[in-house]
């Protein structure tokens, strides 16, 4: 558990960061009120969202990375049957064909 912790830290400094400029930016320098009316606030609802999801994966891809240099170098063979198992678990692997409901 200990490889969580940069990502994770990462992004919760970066978050709080992020927060609170757009705290500031919201208050002192935009007019969505004016411009969108009641809308403004989904508006920006929406973006701080979209602000935090980023924020989130960043911080993920931190962890993923140090993950990746941490585990030794491992020969091709038994990344290739990992990534297989991962593929087959998402479906993408199957030889299956889908069917719409449709004859």
């Amino acid at each position: 558990m200990k490889w969580l912790l940069p990502g994770s830290a990462f992004a919760a400094v970066v978050w709080m960061v992020a927060s609170v400029l757009f705290k500031v930016y919201i208050r002192h320098f935009s007019n969505f009120g004016l411009l969108y009316g009641s809308l403004g606030t989904l508006i920006i609802l929406m973006f701080w969202f979209y602000l935090s999801g980023i924020v989130i994966l960043a911080g993920g891809e931190i962890n993923a990375i140090l993950e990746d240099r941490r585990r030794p170098a491992q020969d091709s063979r038994s990344e290739k049957a990992r990534t297989s198992v991962i593929a087959e678990g998402a479906g993408v692997a199957s030889n299956h064909r889908f069917h719409l409901g449709c004859s």
